[in-house]
């Protein structure tokens, strides 16, 4: 005897898979289930933070003060998340990671000028590098991508005493793809230390004007200000040109 299985049939069979695969998501997971998820490198938990070892439901604010997240994923009250609600963050590092800006050699540009004009600078070979603990002595191959985001400051001054410019330039953001240690910084506005010419003014005066350039690495909400170290450059750099590195932040 032959079973004929009709097509209202299939399409029920159907329907009750899929049901059960979105329920298979719908549900709510326990602390233990994250710490797991931490431990595969699933999630990255954020530095500080300690997830307890029990079998309680993770909540809302729980998640959001633990894990790097997708937050607009969440819900958008302050029920607890199901299991698709928790997506990890993308580009985000991992706990033990840090950076920071080195710059291993100048490039001196000076020019051939007449007698009333200057101009040089120094060009940096500019990484950001990183490491496994914060003195930055363990070099570090990203597991995974990250997301670094940078800015240039350039300042001006008239005779090496007279703010005539400051400019900044917008957020960088640079995708570092697994499996590297370190990413070179190519951009056309650093030129680290210095770019001076002169100027007679109307009295035959000399002017000197000098452009300071610097890089810094800018925290955000994948990377955050503690997992940012302070800069290396060389040393014996006049000390006009050696920059103040004060880590800027969102």
């Amino acid at each position: 005897m032959k079973i004929s299985i009709t097509t209202p049939f299939l399409l029920s069979a159907l329907l009750i898979l899929i049901t059960a695969s979105a329920e298979a998501q719908n549900h709510l997971v326990t602390h233990n289930f994250i710490r797991q998820k931490v431990s595969e490198g699933y999630f990255v938990q954020k530095a500080g933070t300690t997830i307890p070892q029990d079998n309680f439901c993770i909540s809302k604010t729980e998640a959001l003060n633990w894990l790097y997240l997708e937050e607009s994923h969440l819900p958008s009250d302050n029920r607890m998340p199901w299991w698709s609600e928790l997506v990890p963050l993308q580009g985000c590092p991992p706990a033990d990671l840090y950076a920071r800006v080195e710059i291993d050699a100048l490039y001196y540009f000076p020019d051939d000028p007449p007698p009333d004009y200057y101009w040089a600078y120094y060009e940096p070979l500019a990484y950001v590098r990183f490491y496994s603990d914060a003195a930055c002595t363990q070099p570090l191959v990203l597991p995974q991508s990250v997301n670094i985001q940078y800015i240039i400051r350039e300042i001006a001054y008239e005779n090496d005493i007279t703010v005539v410019g400051d400019y900044t330039s917008p957020v960088a953001t640079l995708t570092v793809a697994a499996g590297n240690s370190q990413v070179r910084i190519y951009d056309h506005d650093l030129l680290y230390g210095y770019e001076s010419f002169d100027e007679l003014d109307e009295y035959g005066n000399l002017l000197w004007y000098d452009i300071h350039c610097f890089l810094y690495l800018v925290a955000h909400s994948a990377f955050p200000e503690q997992q940012i170290r302070p800069p290396v450059f060389p040393s014996g750099l006049p000390p006009r040109y050696t920059p103040d590195f004060t880590v800027p932040c969102d």
